[in-house]
């Protein structure tokens, strides 16, 4: 087992609490990770989600949370559903329908690539699992 010397002077004095404090946030960046904030880790952390059977898959393009969802992944479906809906909003200006005609047409799409295990909602409002 690898022991770490430390030296018990390198946060003393102003800039070295400064230096101190920097490697504690890249420390704690390392030990949390840093992928943890890139859109393909939530990504990933949705399939899971959905393969899990937490999280379905509407047909009206948004995610939703399931009875067995955790409060991390309720808060994970908030945050991609607030991200579906500016895309679905921008994509509606720019071909000048509504975000609905947008969500729908989305939904299919989503619905296509989710994993295995995904609940899909029917557009006649039934639930399958995928």
């Amino acid at each position: 087992m690898t022991t770490m010397r430390t030296d018990p002077t390198i946060c003393s004095g102003h800039s070295g609490v400064v230096v101190c404090l920097r490697f504690i946030a890249i420390a704690m960046l390392m030990i949390c990770g840093l992928s943890l904030f890139s859109p393909h880790a939530a990504a990933q952390s949705l399939d899971a989600a959905r393969a899990s059977g937490m999280v379905g898959e509407q047909s009206d393009g948004y995610a939703v949370a399931r009875s067995s969802a955790t409060p991390a992944v309720r808060s994970l479906v908030n945050k991609i559903n607030r991200e579906r809906g500016q895309i679905y909003a921008k994509r509606a200006r720019e071909q000048r329908v509504s975000a609905g005609q947008v969500s729908k047409f989305y939904a299919g799409r989503i619905a296509a690539k989710a994993p295995g295990g995904t609940w899909i909602m029917s557009p006649s409002g039934g639930w399958r699992r995928k």
